[in-house]
């Protein structure tokens, strides 16, 4: 379920501010209610997993990410293979569903297919505004623009990008766009530094932060996949104590992209069937 989509989504021009507008008071009084400042920047995956959701970075996953709930444990996947910066804008994200959708989800597949899809769109639409302005509010853009002594925006350099970057903790290039849609970039500057990051040259990206001496972390992938210790623990006891079917645990290994199926007990050996 909730698949994040790629692209953009067909919606009227009027629909997209209300539910803006709507998605910006969401992220706003999440951040209330979790005690973190609109100024402060957030750590993504710590917020999520203190909330009690799990997130799986899985390698080679398929798409950006998707919320899965095991029993009555949310889980958010996300795709290990893209760079960290845009897997963590995909988990507020998916965290947006968990905290606003995941409750309405069985009544809408009730709907007629044409009203499913409408009601998808519209959802999905609100989950990516509420990403942008989660992980990076407005106020807070600004009050790291200030306290970076970036004042005059048309000799704004890439150095001053990538410290506001690495600040909120998201990829360059949604940097960028947070900006422009801040009117701090035009659309010509916006167009000039997009010309760091592109397919055909994904190394000139990482040769400039590094020189400019950052990290290249937000904008690389992970080496390997990344599971929450207290989950695989918690899991590795349900196998051996044959808690899980072997039906389930081979989904699981498939999904999770983990050897499982070794850990099942050998007739006669570990739990017993409940």
């Amino acid at each position: 379920m909730f698949n994040r989509p790629e692209g953009k989504i067909d919606l009227t021009d009027p629909e997209k501010s209300t539910l803006r507008l709507d998605a910006v008071a969401f992220a706003n009084q999440t951040r209330e209610r979790l005690g973190i400042s609109l100024y402060d920047p957030i750590d993504i995956i710590n917020l999520v997993e203190r909330d009690g959701i799990y997130v799986f970075q899985i390698k080679d996953l398929g798409c950006s990410g998707f919320v899965r709930v095991f029993d009555d444990q949310r889980v958010i996947f996300v795709n290990a293979s893209e760079s960290l910066g845009r897997q963590h804008y995909t988990i507020a994200h998916e965290y947006c569903h968990i905290l606003r959708d995941l409750k309405n989800y069985t009544r809408l597949k009730e709907l007629p297919e044409d009203e499913f899809q409408y009601e998808m769109k519209r959802m999905e639409y609100f989950a990516f505004k509420f990403a942008d302005y989660f992980i990076m509010p407005e106020a807070s853009l600004f009050h790291a623009l200030t306290q970076f002594d970036v004042r005059d925006y048309g000799k704004i350099t890439l150095q001053d990008i990538l410290r506001i970057q690495h600040h909120f903790g998201v990829s360059y290039l949604q940097t960028i766009r947070m900006l422009n849609k801040a009117h701090v970039l035009t659309d010509l500057q916006q167009t000039e530094f997009r010309a760091y990051s592109t397919k055909e040259d994904p190394e000139r990206l990482i040769k400039v932060t590094l020189e400019a001496g950052f990290s290249e972390a937000l904008i690389i992938p992970l080496k390997h996949s990344r599971i929450p210790g207290e989950y695989l623990e918690s899991l590795a006891d349900n196998i051996h104590n044959r808690r899980l079917t072997p039906r389930k645990v081979k989904h699981l290994e498939s999904l999770l992209g983990i050897p499982l199926m070794n850990l099942m007990p050998e007739p006669g050996q570990g739990g017993t069937d409940d």
